[in-house]
């Protein structure tokens, strides 16, 4: 059953442009066709070019967030962040973007917990980012990241992100995005819950720094809903998507523990079979 979990949210997918093809929404959403291509519409472009920011700016927040609680500074090992040797294994598109998304989690929380950089994780994110082809976040400075604070190495990849995010919505690419949005999702939370265990705090309930990642939860779920018409592959992620949804829609703490603690357990073990997959 969790294999189908694991099936559903990283599926390969082999159809990028077949993907933009001939659906039809409403509102927002109407597209517009363009020789065989259906093309998102300038305002819908416009309203997930801001919704993208957002997500960038609740990251960001979500980090800074982090102080007050003090969860995930309390231990810090090197077990939970992701493999790089992944990097060489990863054969598709989709597998590549995700993967990307888990280290740039790394990146930012190794700079922010530690407040350095492990040269050869920012070697295969260059690398990486070369190969997906996002030019603004392949050629940012990766080499200079042990020198840079976490606030100018946070800025600099949101930028790079989002200016290769716009370009992505004009070549019909826009659903990587989401796939590396929601690897670097799964990252943190499988990240946060295993320091949770490691400094003996009940990982699958919810802690008082979740309400930090309120906004990024809201983005992801928004990003999603408004690309799923354009881009059927995205059906793979809607399991995540909808503990998302649960979670958010929960309004007792007995709920909000019991939504909170599924999504985790899903979230570790699609994390998991995603790596034997590559290994």
């Amino acid at each position: 059953m969790k294999k189908n979990y694991f099936l559903l949210l990283l599926a390969v997918v082999v159809v990028t442009i077949v993907s933009c093809q001939g659906k039809k929404v409403k509102e927002l959403q109407n597209p517009v066709k363009s020789g065989t291509d259906t093309v998102i519409v300038q305002e819908l472009k416009n309203e997930l070019i801001r919704i993208f920011e957002e997500y960038q700016k609740s990251e960001f927040n979500a980090y800074k967030s982090t102080e007050q609680g003090g969860i995930e500074k309390k231990k810090v090992t090197n077990e939970v962040s992701t493999p790089l040797h992944l990097a060489e294994k990863a054969q598709t598109l989709d597998q590549k973007y995700f993967l990307l998304g888990m280290y740039l989690q790394d990146v930012l929380a190794e700079k922010y917990k530690r407040n350095k950089n492990d040269p050869e994780r920012n070697k295969v994110v260059a690398k990486l980012s070369i190969e997906v082809n996002l030019p603004a976040l392949g050629h940012l400075n990766w080499e200079e990241a042990e020198k840079k604070t976490w606030d100018e190495l946070h800025n600099e990849k949101a930028e790079s992100q989002l200016a290769d995010f716009k370009i992505a919505l004009g070549n019909c690419t826009a659903d990587r995005f989401i796939r590396m949005a929601t690897g670097a999702y799964v990252q943190t939370k499988y990240a946060q819950t295993a320091n949770r265990d490691a400094i003996g705090d009940y990982a699958s309930t919810k802690p008082e720094v979740w309400e930090t990642q309120w906004n990024v939860e809201n983005c992801l779920i928004d990003l999603a809903d408004k690309l799923w018409p354009y881009y059927p592959s995205l059906k793979s992620i809607q399991p995540l998507i909808s503990d998302l949804k649960n979670l958010h829609q929960a309004q007792s703490g007995e709920e909000i523990n019991a939504a909170y603690g599924k999504m985790i357990k899903n979230i570790r073990e699609c994390r998991a079979e995603f790596i034997a997959e590559l290994q």
